[in-house]
Order: structure tokens, then C-alpha cells, then sequence
């Protein structure tokens, strides 16, 4: 629907605009922003997921997920990117994602299924943090710049 991607657009148009704004401020602002954008992906992407298992266990007609997944899953990939660019902490932006794994592994109570959500949460926030790492560590050991001004 033309709907579904005038308003994925602006969106992540906001979304990019809040990360950029974050990773100007001072860390505590940051790593804040980060967390709640990475959660709002993290919630995306389950969501999306969530979709795709209630559809293979015959809950919901496979032919009502490709908008509603395009939808969600470009709201993840623009809040990944913009808590991306704001954190100061890899576990600002992996942190949720993990945190909504475990939720999705206490759904394991009710059905079994829960784990094709989880996982994918949990190998998104692990590899998140592992990506992530090394790009804070290079900046921690870079010189400062003097010389603009």
C-alpha cells in the first residue's frame, strides 16, 4: 500500500534525524537515545517475526505478510542503523535485542514456536555487539583532531 510506504518514509527519515541529533550530545543522551531506538527495532523485528510463525502455524493467511513485513522489518533496519550512529556503548544498541530474546524465550511456555523469534533476536544482538565493538574501540585509540577549528 502507498499508505504503508509514505509512512515507513517518514519513519525512518525521523528515525535517521533522531540518531544523527543523538550522536551530537553528550554520551548519557546518546546511549539513551540509542537504547530507545534499538528497542523500537527490536520490537520491529520481533513483531515481523512474529508475523512470519503465527502465518506457518496457520494463524494468519501467508498472504497478509508482505506489507506488514516490509513495513516492520524497514522500521528495524532504520532504527538499527539510527541507534547505530547514536550509541557511544555497543550494549546500548544490542541490549534490546537481547532483552526481547529472553522475553520471546518465556513465550516458550505457551508455544514452542517462540523460539524462531528468539533466536533470531539473540544472533541479531550478539551480533550487533560483536560488529559494533570494534568501531568504538578504533575511536577510543584515534588521536583527537586539533587541527580543525
Amino acid at each position: 500500500h502507498f499508505s504503508h510506504g509514505l509512512l515507513a518514509a517518514l519513519a525512518g527519515a525521523a528515525l535517521f534525524a533522531l540518531g544523527k541529533w543523538a550522536s551530537r550530545r553528550p554520551a548519557v543522551v546518546a546511549n539513551v537515545a540509542a537504547f530507545a531506538l534499538a528497542a523500537g527495532a527490536s520490537l520491529s523485528a520481533g513483531f515481523a517475526l512474529d508475523l512470519w510463525v503465527q502465518a506457518w502455524a496457520g494463524r494468519i493467511p501467508p498472504g497478509n505478510l508482505i506489507s506488514p513485513t516490509f513495513f516492520w522489518l524497514y522500521l528495524a533496519g532504520a532504527g538499527l542503523a539510527a541507534s547505530s550512529t547514536a550509541m557511544r556503548l555497543p550494549s546500548m544498541v544490542s541490549g534490546p535485542f537481547l532483552l526481547n530474546a529472553l522475553v520471546a524465550v518465556v513465550g516458550l511456555v505457551v508455544d514452542i514456536r517462540y523460539l524462531l523469534v528468539a533466536g533470531p533476536l539473540f544472533l541479531v544482538g550478539v551480533g550487533v555487539h560483536v560488529f559494533l565493538r570494534p568501531s568504538i574501540e578504533t575511536a577510543r585509540r584515534s588521536p583527537p583532531n586539533l587541527t580543525s577549528g
